[in-house]
């Protein structure tokens, strides 16, 4: 941190990835697929069928403000989803918390089902 941060004020974010028990899994869609496919192509995953899956950290960034503030979840530049205020109080909450902080990471994880479509949960 620099002078001029420590004048005004600016506190360094301590709130690395969201923690909770809660595994909160997203609608499947082609967006997502074609989001999660890109991720397991540039991290060259092995097998994708496996449970629990593939562990990553994606970006939570809040969108809006108030009250109505909503989370945005995005891997390698792509919307996965968009959770409203009542699915992410708690991470809302936790980010809040950390002097305001807009955006960090949050724990996923992927694998393929029977029917070829990535199953992807959240850690929320």
């Amino acid at each position: 941190m620099d002078f001029f941060q420590k004048l005004f004020g600016v506190h360094e974010p301590t709130l690395m990835v969201i923690e909770s028990d809660r595994w909160l899994t997203i609608p499947q869609s082609a967006e997502v697929d074609r989001a999660i496919e890109r991720r397991a192509r540039k991290e060259r995953w092995s097998d994708h069928r496996e449970k629990p899956g593939h562990e990553f950290h994606s970006i939570a960034s809040i969108r809006g403000g108030g009250t109505s503030g909503y989370l945005e979840i995005q891997s390698l530049g792509y919307v996965l989803c968009s959770l409203s205020h009542e699915d992410s109080a708690s991470a809302l909450e936790q980010m809040r918390a950390d002097n305001g902080l807009r955006a960090t990471s949050v724990r996923c994880r992927a694998f393929l089902d029977e029917d070829e479509r990535w199953l992807v949960s959240l850690n929320l």
